[in-house]
């Protein structure tokens, strides 16, 4: 009776609906490919925290705050910028599609050089006189080389989920899966956190190889010619909208590098290293809502002048991710013990602030949705707005909270009353002006 009732569930549903097909469909290739790319990547990060300790971890964890505060500069927002270009653009002409990919490209190299290269130059000023560490000059200038291929990785990445290419996504992050994970763990049990970035550096180069591959035969089949002339009001076009996002970026990069030194410069970098290790853990529930971030873009932004269709996304999207952050939260915490067993005693106290990120994992999964409606709908600008907001939010509450404790507990529970506001104010915004119904 039960089968019964589900068989005719999926056919009245389901398969009689096209939008929702198709978004399953996305979802699915999406899904599959990150499972295995970023799983992997994942279960390298524990080993990894495990093999460097949690102040080589928490070495490693400011060395990527700072990363990602060049390296959202150097993609310039370029990653949804040109999903949703190239999903409009599809709708019309290959020829405006090849002006879209030139002119993304000249900047995407261009800026990706330029903030990779001073990452490097400055990287002796940052390690020594902002962090103190004479030791992490090596590995921030390891870090600038990754930082431009991984600008050019996010652009890619942002061009191939355009096109809806989910199925080939899938093959190539199974590649890169199966490749990266033994050598991040070769790398960093040889050569520590220097080995580390290495490896980061060639999985970056070995993703940045795979992505051209699929671009230049999807550009073959659709006959899609790129020409690099009178490119000047296609590239003031495409600056113009990811401008907010990328200023976007840049707020919640710097807020997150922010709240991170500021817990360093009040304990240390083992507590440094165990707000990251439950960080890494949280980032495991936002998996599955990231991974179908590229096919909800690409399908609102293709549907966005049907509002049917549209809203009918949007309320998949935010069911989807509300299911999925609910199911994982509740099993990490449930084996959130035998987790921090393996990771040694380095990393006591981790448990109780990985149980405040577990709850923060919900409100930012309801984030990103809004952000996609923003979006789509040509909004950047109040992305923008609102990550401000958010990001304030939560360095107001880590300087008042920190006043009771130092320690990566009172960051953890910053983070979830910043981002609780974020989500609220943005819900409400959006059901004002009737984007959500």
């Amino acid at each position: 009776m039960m089968i019964s009732k589900i068989k005719t569930y999926i056919t009245s549903k389901i398969l009689s609906d096209d939008i929702l097909k198709k978004f399953i469909s996305g979802a699915f290739w999406s899904v599959l490919g990150n499972v295995i790319v970023k799983g992997l990547s994942l279960v390298a990060g524990l080993f990894v925290a495990k093999l460097l300790g949690s102040i080589s971890f928490g070495e490693l964890s400011i060395i990527k705050s700072t990363l990602s505060v060049f390296g959202l500069l150097a993609s310039f927002g370029l990653g949804f910028t040109i999903t949703k270009l190239i999903g409009e653009s599809l709708q019309k002409d290959a020829k405006q599609v090849g002006q879209v990919i030139s002119a993304a490209n000249v900047i995407i190299f261009i800026s990706s050089f330029l903030f990779g290269l001073g990452l490097v130059l400055f990287a002796p000023l940052i390690s020594i006189f902002l962090y103190k560490n004479e030791s992490l000059i090596i590995p921030l200038r390891l870090s600038g080389v990754f930082l431009f291929f991984n600008a050019i990785n996010t652009y890619q990445l942002g061009l191939i989920s355009g096109f809806q290419l989910f199925k080939g996504l899938a093959r190539i992050n199974t590649i890169l899966g199966i490749v990266s994970f033994p050598i991040i763990l070769l790398f960093t049990y040889f050569l520590g956190l220097k080995g580390t970035l290495i490896a980061m550096i060639c999985n970056s180069m070995i993703g940045c190889s795979l992505n051209y591959s699929i671009i230049k035969k999807e550009q073959r089949i659709k006959g899609i010619v790129i020409l690099y002339e009178k490119l000047y009001k296609r590239i003031r076009k495409i600056l113009s909208f990811s401008l907010p996002l990328a200023l976007r970026e840049i707020i919640y990069s710097t807020g997150n590098w922010i709240t991170y030194y500021l817990l360093l410069e009040k304990s240390d970098f083992g507590e440094v290293g165990i707000f990251n290790s439950a960080n890494q853990l949280s980032q495991i529930i936002l998996f599955l809502p990231g991974a179908i971030l590229g096919v909800s873009l690409s399908m609102l932004s293709t549907h966005r002048e049907n509002k049917k269709n549209y809203v009918s996304l949007v309320k998949k999207s935010l069911l989807f991710n509300f299911i999925i952050v609910v199911v994982v939260g509740v099993f990490i915490a449930i084996f959130s013990g035998l987790i921090y067993d393996f990771y040694g005693n380095s990393y006591q106290g981790g448990r109780e602030v990985l149980y405040v990120l577990i709850l923060c994992t919900i409100p930012m999964s309801f984030i990103s949705v809004f952000e996609q409606i923003c979006i789509s709908s040509s909004k950047p600008n109040w992305v923008t707005i609102f990550t401000f907001l958010g990001q304030f939010s939560i360095i107001v509450s880590v300087v008042i909270l920190f006043y009771f404790s130092e320690k990566a507990l009172s960051l953890a529970y910053s983070y979830l009353i910043g981002y609780s506001t974020f989500a609220i104010t943005m819900y409400l915004f959006l059901k004002k002006r009737k984007m959500l119904v």
